[in-house]
């Protein structure tokens, strides 16, 4: 897997740079990579700078943190506790881009049912980034789905709102439609919000 090819090259990294070493327990023919005394918590620190810092990385980033916390800087329990959440989004995006490819419309009467899948498709999204370009990519997906003379005047209508909204004219040209509006209501809501506007309001009206 990708997580594991990366923590693979970090590891012959590391060992040719003399900060650890491959060693073997027992009888065991696996071996595992071990940092060099004194240098446990650079090579970690240095490992978890390695993940990058994108918003779509920095949950992983700050999970990484928390198993060194809890593991005193322990490599193998990291490096354990990465892989599984490495899988965990390659999952996700698999099952995102199934979703997606098996989205379909048929007609005004499949409206509901659409915008049902649609949420959970949006729902997913967020589940396996928290880059919002992102989750306007999943949401232009979405809305292809539909034909063309509809997608067009929802997005116009769209456009049309937030420039009643927002009070601005230049606002509705400088942003991009798909994140003018939550494509659904949050799962946890704010009363002192009062009713907001959604995609799919707009889209189902």
């Amino acid at each position: 897997s990708e997580a594991s090819v990366h923590l693979d090259v970090c590891e012959a990294i590391l060992v040719e740079a003399g900060a650890g070493e491959f060693v073997t327990r027992g009888a065991s023919p696996d071996a595992y990579f071990r940092p060099a005394e004194g240098l446990k918590i650079t090579v970690v620190e240095r490992l978890v700078e390695t993940l990058g810092g994108s918003p779509d990385t920095q949950t992983l980033v700050e999970s990484a943190r928390d198993a060194v916390e809890r593991s005193c800087w322990d490599w193998r329990v990291i490096r354990k506790h990465l892989l599984n959440r490495f899988a965990r989004r390659s999952t996700l995006v698999a099952r995102l881009n199934q979703e997606l490819a098996a989205l379909k419309y048929s007609g005004a009467k499949d409206i509901d049912r659409f915008l049902e899948v649609g949420e959970r498709v949006f729902r997913l999204a967020e589940a396996t980034s928290h880059d919002k370009s992102e989750h306007r990519r999943v949401v232009k997906r979405i809305l292809n789905t539909l034909p063309e003379r509809d997608r067009v005047d929802i997005i116009q209508e769209v456009k049309r709102l937030y420039r009643e909204v927002s009070g601005s004219y230049t606002a509705s040209l400088d942003k991009d439609w798909a994140g003018m509006f939550p494509f659904t209501t949050c799962i946890v809501g704010n009363d002192e919000l009062g009713e907001e506007i959604t995609l799919v309001d707009i889209i189902r009206d």
